[in-house]
């Protein structure tokens, strides 16, 4: 039964205290978070509330580790599900403003929990404390000029304007919301693990066509060798986050392990103590492998995300690799998905750095703003940026690395590869000719420069017909004498006229996929005067061509 100790002082609506415990993925926050909980629970006159992931197995999972480490199932309120021993602290709470004492509160991070603890906790005159978890998921902290309209992040926003909380303590392993946010950490954790840890992983290539197969219900040879005869562990397939397309998969790599399972939100029968039993296991699911549960045993990950994908989601996906004790790791993804990961867990580093943390949120913020992103990269949730963007900025790899003229013999410079040549050409008067681009852009000067004098591997440059191929043949802007009243003669730049005699610039290798195997360290395109040539770093990447830094809302 639970005991209450009255609390004679008014609340005093003081300032909240901010905690932040982080460390590696799956390194042992929940347990340094129970170790916070626990002992809040039997502080006199302190009512402590814990919200978690919000989704069920995540709460089921939490449950289970509280109890395993000696907390009465008496000793845990939960509102969401127990509504009549809610509804009883309550009441106790509104007649007599007394502190339950010797509990906890727990639930999911989401709309109906904080709508249900929302006037007790106004009412409490006691102390309360909230630890947070998975709190990059939200808004938290983010200048409120910035707010998106999500309730849940709302009804947290209002408990710092109200000084609702004594403390609240949030955690995660991915911190950049926690880096944009307008929070001054009083206190910043961070976690190191135990002996036996292990986020190193081998990263084995998949292509897109494997996994596509697998999205349709096929599997290769390929795969089959993988998973049936080579994984060590059980084995987690993350390729799509919808439930038809996880059935699919299931029925794909049937018969390769003892059981065949799919992890999703409308109600699957979803057991994890069979991932303890001896063989070996699949699951199969999307968002509901994206945080906060463990899934034991899992040393081989086939991951494939979007590409608008960001870097928590990402990094929380992969995350459910890593742990104690599991031996080998294996990623099995693309090649854009490894390069985006190892960049993306490169900056979630940087930003869970303790000294990071601890700066100034201005200090944060302006950091933040030097640090060099790809182009095909997502830091930020586009959803609930805290008004920061990531702004493209041009890089060294998009300059020019010299011009020559054009009569050179580029054959005898084996690190040259040669992508463009000029061909004689006559403007059709009736129009446009198949396979020639006359006129692009927004204007002539834009054409010259965006499209004939620009990196080969720029996407601007792709065929309109096929995104997967060159246009063949660009007829450049040409510079047209014009005569002033006063007889000076100047020029002007326009796409070429009709009927006149002009050149073309021919693409040599049109196709992407031959375009990415180049090898050579230089490329040589024709500026668009037809006189020289013009030397560009090779890049294995078109997405490398385009830089991005985050730029905060007072900075934009």
């Amino acid at each position: 039964m639970t005991k209450y100790i009255p609390v004679t002082g008014p609340f005093q609506g003081s300032k909240t205290k901010y905690r932040l415990i982080t460390g590696p993925l799956q390194g042992g926050k929940t347990t340094k978070a129970i170790a916070t909980f626990k002992p809040w629970i039997t502080e006199d006159g302190v009512l402590p509330y814990f919200a978690t992931h919000a989704t069920k197995n995540v709460l089921a999972d939490l449950v289970s580790k509280l109890l395993a480490d000696d907390i009465h199932p008496d000793q845990l309120i939960q509102p969401t599900y127990k509504k009549r021993e809610w509804a009883a602290v309550k009441k106790d709470i509104y007649n007599n403003g007394k502190c339950p004492n010797n509990c906890g509160v727990v639930g999911l991070n989401n709309y109906h929990f904080h709508d249900y603890i929302a006037a007790a906790l106004l009412h409490n005159k006691g102390t309360s404390k909230l630890l947070l978890d998975e709190y990059d998921t939200g808004q938290t902290g983010f200048d409120e000029r910035f707010l998106k309209s999500v309730v849940r992040d709302l009804q947290i926003q209002t408990y710092e304007k109200k000084k609702t909380f004594d403390e609240i303590c949030l955690i995660s392993a991915t911190n950049i919301s926690g880096a944009i946010s307008s929070i001054n950490f009083d206190k910043v954790e961070v976690i190191k693990p135990g002996a036996g840890y292990s986020d190193q992983f081998n990263w084995i290539p998949i292509d897109y066509d494997k996994i596509d197969e697998m999205c349709n219900g096929h599997t290769s040879k390929y795969i089959y060798n993988r998973v049936a005869d080579e994984a060590e562990g059980n084995v987690m397939f993350n390729l799509d986050h919808l439930t038809s397309t996880h059935y699919k998969i299931a029925r794909a790599v049937e018969g390769m392990a003892t059981t065949v399972q799919c992890v999703n939100s409308d109600g699957s029968d979803y057991n994890p103590a069979l991932l303890d039993e001896a063989g070996k296991h699949i699951v199969i699911g999307g968002n509901m492998f994206a945080r906060g549960q463990t899934f034991s045993g899992v040393t081989n990950l086939f991951l494939h995300k979007s590409k608008s994908t960001h870097a928590a989601t990402m990094l929380q996906a992969l995350g459910r690799l890593f742990g104690y004790n599991k031996g080998p790791l294996n990623l099995f993804c693309t090649k854009e998905t490894y390069d985006a990961i190892c960049f993306m867990k490169e900056f979630n580093e940087r930003v869970s750095e303790k000294s990071f943390l601890e700066l100034d949120y201005r200090e944060r913020h302006q950091l933040m703003e030097k640090w060099p992103i790809p182009g095909n990269i997502k830091i930020l949730n586009q959803a609930k940026s805290g008004g920061f963007v990531q702004k493209k900025v041009a890089t060294n790899l998009n300059q020019c690395l010299g011009r020559i003229p054009i009569d050179t013999d580029l054959s005898q410079m084996p690190n040259i590869r040669v992508m463009q040549r000029k061909v004689a050409y006559k403007v059709h008067a009736q129009g446009r000719k198949a396979g020639y681009t006359v006129r692009w852009g927004e204007s002539a000067e834009h054409m010259a420069k965006q499209l004939c004098d620009a990196h080969p591997k720029l996407k601007g440059v792709e065929s309109r017909s096929s995104a997967k191929s060159m246009r063949k043949f660009i007829v450049p802007p040409k510079a047209y004498p014009i005569v002033d009243i006063h007889g000076k003669t100047t020029h002007y730049l326009d796409y070429a006229h009709p009927d006149e005699d002009h050149f073309a610039i021919q693409n040599l290798i049109c196709e992407w996929e031959d375009r990415d195997a180049i090898k050579e360290d230089q490329l040589a395109t024709i500026d668009y005067t037809g006189k020289f040539y013009l030397l560009w770093k090779n890049v294995s990447s078109p997405e490398e061509l385009d830089g991005t830094i985050v730029k905060g809302p007072d900075s934009i």
